[in-house]
């Protein structure tokens, strides 16, 4: 791979989300160190577990944060910043967004309430027919559902931010968020804050946001708080067909990227599931960093697809889908050989990740993944989500054996199923709708 290429295809946005991963991947690594040497093997699944009931968020959100980048980006293409960052440009193409961020500012506002409450009382009958009398979950778990739903609410400053093509400063407050947010998270791991720590990402989270919204950007979101003047954008007639087809696709995105953790907790126990969750979690911060160069070009994709420039969409997506594919490669070589390492040389972290075996199996099913995540990203960017029935099935079958072969298999067994749906399902079904799609809308 040529040198240039590389910096071609990371400018500034690609820079800062792929720092921010690269934190999290290494920030990750001492957690994972900090997790394994202060917590019990209990604790920990405890520990994953949270994050995995949390992504039950996604029951309320209804995919409407995979609609904003799409729909703002391509209201953008007719408008700009001036140098007080207000919004300038096509008065129409003005009055259609802020109508729509409008809408999904009350939508994010009512999700992270219900959220709130809803997980702190599904959590709480969870972990108590489960519970570890010496493990103390419970305040930590409603404060940490408290934070994770005004996280939620805030979700539209990123993504309507992103849409419209701040992606370099929506970015870089991402990295910073994450770098102090592991501090503090591993500060307070090491006062013995025990649980209570799972929420001071999400805490650090939402002061960022609150920067971007207050600091950075007042007078670009002044403009979202008065009614539109112009044209408003039909949530049921435009929205609404790409929304709900990304909702379904994001609830069944449930079972193939969070229903482990809890089915493990539930069949095998906290301390597999701890296991299982840690090793997910360096998985899942591979597969971040790799589609940080994808993520990043999507507002641009849009804009390309709205100015009907095939051409150029190709050449950017193309080269955006091999960098991120050569980042998962070599991420997931890099994690399977420290895995082998640990477990040869007896290290006691060995104890606290997955066997080499399943962790494998995981791998290739997240390369895998990052081939259809590609897929999916392109196709969305044209406001449309066909395959949104082959999400569907993927959630059914990834679900169906995680239980089934998890409850028998343990982690292994729930690795091998996940890899067998991506590779004989969703990865062949796929590549023919993005094919077909393609084709179909670039000759209309």
């Amino acid at each position: 791979m040529h040198g240039s290429w590389f910096w071609t295809e990371t400018d500034a946005p690609v820079l800062w989300s792929g720092l921010e991963k690269i934190s999290k991947l290494c920030a990750g690594a001492v957690t994972i160190w900090l997790v394994a040497t202060r917590f019990t093997p209990e604790v920990q699944g405890y520990f994953f577990t949270f994050f995995s009931l949390l992504a039950l968020q996604v029951f309320v959100d209804l995919g409407v944060a995979g609609v904003v980048v799409p729909f703002a980006s391509h209201e953008w293409a007719g408008l700009g910043l001036d140098e007080r960052r207000r919004i300038v440009g096509d008065p129409q193409a003005l009055s259609r967004l802020v109508s729509f961020g409008r809408m999904v500012f009350g939508w994010f506002l009512a999700a992270g309430a219900i959220s709130a409450a809803g997980l702190g009382v599904f959590g709480y009958f969870f972990f108590s027919a489960h519970a570890e009398s010496v493990v103390a979950w419970q305040t930590p778990w409603l404060m940490f559902c408290v934070i994770g739903g005004l996280n939620l609410c805030l979700s539209p400053v990123w993504t309507l931010l992103e849409g419209c093509n701040q992606v370099s400063a929506a970015y870089f407050a991402r990295f910073l968020s994450s770098v102090l947010g592991s501090v503090l998270l591993w500060w307070a791991i090491l006062s013995g804050a025990g649980l209570f720590s799972a929420a001071i990402p999400y805490a650090v989270s939402i002061l960022a946001g609150l920067g971007l919204a207050v600091g950075r950007y007042p007078a670009f979101f002044r403009a979202f708080c008065a009614p539109p003047a112009g044209r408003r954008m039909s949530w049921s007639d435009e929205v609404w067909p790409m929304q709900w087809r990304i909702g379904l696709s994001w609830l069944s995105g449930y079972f193939i990227n969070w229903f482990f953790t809890p089915v493990l907790f539930h069949f095998h126990g906290a301390a597999v599931a701890g296991r299982f969750g840690m090793t997910w979690t360096a998985g899942m911060a591979i597969f971040g960093i790799a589609s940080s160069w994808l993520n990043t070009r999507a507002p641009q994709f849009g804009v390309l697809i709205a100015q009907r420039d095939f051409s150029a969409l190709d050449h950017r997506f193309f080269r955006a889908a091999g960098m991120s594919l050569w980042a998962v490669l070599s991420g997931s070589a890099l994690f399977a050989v420290l895995i082998y390492v640990l477990g040869a040389a007896r290290h006691p972290l060995a104890d606290r990740l997955l066997s080499l075996r399943p962790t494998v199996l995981m791998l290739l099913a997240i390369i895998l993944t990052t081939v259809s995540y590609a897929q999916a990203v392109y196709l969305r960017c044209h406001k449309q989500e066909p395959a949104f029935w082959l999400s569907i099935l993927q959630g059914i079958f990834t679900g169906l054996s995680t239980w089934v072969l998890g409850s028998r298999y343990g982690p292994t067994g729930v690795a091998a199923g996940y890899l067998a749906v991506v590779a004989l399902l969703v990865i062949p079904a796929g590549t023919i709708v993005w094919l077909n799609k393609r084709r179909v809308w670039h000759t209309l």
